[in-house]
Order: structure tokens, then C-alpha cells, then sequence
């Protein structure tokens, strides 16, 4: 989130030159289930959730239950009909964000994991107070 903000931020200082409504795509991180393990792995061994030769593994995803459940859970109907976007890499195009404001801000992703698991408090923090 803070580099949505800045990016905001970045926008609001141009809103000189912008027509009402006019939408900015921020592409924000794209990643495979493959990098978010390797995000999240140095976390969950430093937090103790795996050990210390040991990595989260990945599992594959119920879609059967979701398919049978989906009549009745309204969520799982809607996670059903994105089902699309689990098996399809995809991606906002930010080209109109960086003509504008020419860089759009992006913590690495495993620091933004961390403070991001930090600030919801999943983890113990490793920040000052």
C-alpha cells in the first residue's frame, strides 16, 4: 500500500493536467506461485512456522469442492467464475501511470511480504517502535 500511496501522491501533483475521471493502471507486483514461495519461505523460517531446512509447500487448490460448494456459498461462486485469472498470467498496463508521473514506485517483494504480514500481525515484528 505505501507505494500506491506515493503513487497517488505522484498523480495528485499533475491534477492540473488531468480530465475528470481519467484512469491510471498501477501494475503493482506480478508474480508466479513459484517467486511468492520464495518470498514468503525466508519469512516463515525466521517466524519458526517451517524449519530451518524446511520450505512452505505448495498444494493444489481444491477447485472440485468450490465446483460442488458453489451453489451454496455465494464466494465460492464468484472465485468459480475467476477461475480464468488463477491459470492466466495477467497484468494491469501501467503505460499511461508513467507517462505521467514516469516511475511507479515498488518496495521488492519480499520486504513489502513482510511488512505487509507485519502490519496485520501474522508475524513478530522486527521493527522499531
Amino acid at each position: 500500500m505505501p507505494d500506491l500511496a506515493r503513487t497517488f501522491v505522484q498523480v495528485a501533483e499533475h491534477r492540473s493536467r488531468l480530465k475528470s475521471f481519467e484512469v491510471f493502471h498501477f501494475s503493482g507486483h506480478t508474480v508466479s506461485a513459484a517467486q511468492w514461495l520464495e518470498a514468503i519461505n525466508p519469512i516463515a523460517r525466521e517466524q519458526g512456522w517451517v524449519g530451518p531446512q524446511s520450505q512452505v509447500r505448495r498444494v493444489a487448490f481444491p477447485w472440485l469442492a468450490i465446483r460442488l460448494g458453489s451453489p451454496f456459498v455465494a464466494t465460492w461462486a464468484a472465485l468459480l467464475e475467476m477461475r480464468y485469472l488463477w491459470n492466466k498470467a495477467h497484468t494491469l498496463d501501467n503505460r499511461k501511470l508513467l507517462a505521467l508521473i514516469g516511475h511507479e514506485p515498488h518496495t521488492p517483494l519480499t520486504e513489502a511480504l513482510a511488512l505487509t504480514l507485519d502490519d496485520l500481525g501474522f508475524i513478530r515484528s522486527t521493527r522499531p517502535v
